[in-house]
């Protein structure tokens, strides 16, 4: 789960991908949809950079999620610039979603457990089950093969979103594009807000375990966390300090 949370969890939560005026029957989506739902329930563990871009900003998010006594746990460490430099990572602790600002020490809420079940509720809780909510909102929808990728397009009814209260205030049009692996390996999205293009590109890392487990960051102590504080204060505080952008390049991981 993650925009910004991945924020560009957040983005990939809006999910809305460019529209190639190709029709296409909800059950085909469904059954690709169905080929992405399987490749992830076959690596649990997983490694996976996700670098992304815009006009206004770009991030580079580390993401890791692994198995430990039985239940599905993950972090992410983001970084990016707007154009000043942030840090933090995100992870879940007793259903919460926490910020941690290493270059501040601050330890923030980034979403509760309430603000959590509503958005999952109304947007579903991981990439398909977006894809397949957001569906009901698409005026038209597209999928085509090309180059051994699957392309999932939606062209959004934002009348229809805004009135579920998911809307984003602003935007008059709203496309979405899910790059897909004939594996059922998400590589990339791309939403089309107002003419302003977001990609959010994956890059699969290591599915070890142990390789996870070695690159996982240590997270703060429990007793750190400022409930006074938002999660948009502790970030402004973060922005403040103009510390030079150290986002990595392309080329570099």
């Amino acid at each position: 789960m993650m925009g910004s949370l991945m924020l560009r969890v957040f983005v990939i939560c809006l999910l809305s991908f460019g529209f190639h005026g190709v029709w296409a029957e909800e059950s085909n989506i469904g059954q690709v949809l169905d080929l992405v739902d399987a490749w992830k329930k076959a690596h649990p563990n997983q490694y996976v950079i996700y670098r992304t871009s815009s006009p206004m900003c770009r991030e580079y998010s580390e993401f890791f999620q692994f198995i430990e006594d039985g239940s599905k746990k993950w972090i992410m460490t983001v970084q990016g610039d707007v154009p000043s430099y942030y840090s933090y990572i995100a992870y879940e602790e007793n259903e919460d979603i926490l910020a941690f600002f290493p270059l501040t020490s601050r330890v923030v809420v980034l979403a509760n457990k309430s603000s959590l079940k509503e958005m999952r509720d109304k947007i579903g809780h991981d990439v398909t089950s977006q894809v397949r909510g957001m569906l009901e909102y698409a005026k038209a929808s597209s999928l085509r093969r090309e180059d051994g990728n699957i392309y999932v397009n939606l062209d959004i009814d934002l009348g229809k979103l805004n009135s579920k209260g998911v809307g984003t205030p602003g935007v008059s049009q709203l496309t979405v594009q899910l790059r897909i692996g004939g594996d059922g390996k998400v590589n990339r999205i791309t939403q089309n807000a107002n003419g302003i293009l977001t990609e959010v590109n994956f890059d699969y890392k290591s599915f070890d375990l142990k390789v996870i487990k070695e690159k996982i960051p240590k997270l703060p102590s429990p007793s750190l966390l400022d409930k006074k504080k938002t999660f948009e204060q502790a970030l402004q505080e973060m922005l403040e300090l103009k510390v030079p952008s150290k986002v990595p390049s392309q080329n570099q991981t």
